[in-house]
């Protein structure tokens, strides 16, 4: 009778096949959303960090533009490399408010203020454009 009572006591302990393919299902499911979470926040992370650095350089070039007078801006626009991988492009056209927008405008005489794109680029899919108006008063 006692060997019997050890035999009992060993089947509770262990496990069935069927227990154990539904326990690694289970996980499986578990372990494949955490890593497309993982997935997810990496690619939030670079595209905060891509924007920061962007951001960085536009308003770098934006502070050298706010420095000079109306009509020495021009000579900034243009294309630059403020780091590897990033391309800076400088543009500068005249413009003039219709109604509630902003469009280009005919020079003279509508020449009082400058419409300023400073457009921050890395690699094809990550694009920062930064726009400032400067008047002439």
């Amino acid at each position: 009778m006692s060997l019997n009572i050890k035999f009992l006591s060993l089947q509770k302990k262990s496990f069935t096949l069927i227990e154990l393919i539904l326990s690694i299902v289970i996980l499986g499911v578990a372990v494949s959303g955490l890593l497309k979470l993982l997935s997810e926040v990496t690619q939030s992370i670079a595209l905060s960090e891509n924007t920061a650095t962007a951001t960085f350089y536009a308003q770098e070039m934006m502070e050298k533009i706010k420095s000079k007078s109306f009509s020495e801006v021009d000579g900034l626009s243009g294309t630059d490399s403020p780091a590897p991988g990033h391309q800076r492009t400088v543009s500068i056209e005249f413009a003039e408010l219709n109604g509630s927008i902003w469009e280009p405008a005919a020079c003279p005489p509508n020449c009082d203020y400058k419409k300023i794109t400073v457009s921050i680029t890395k690699s094809p899919s990550f694009t920062l454009d930064l726009v400032t108006l400067i008047s002439d008063y």
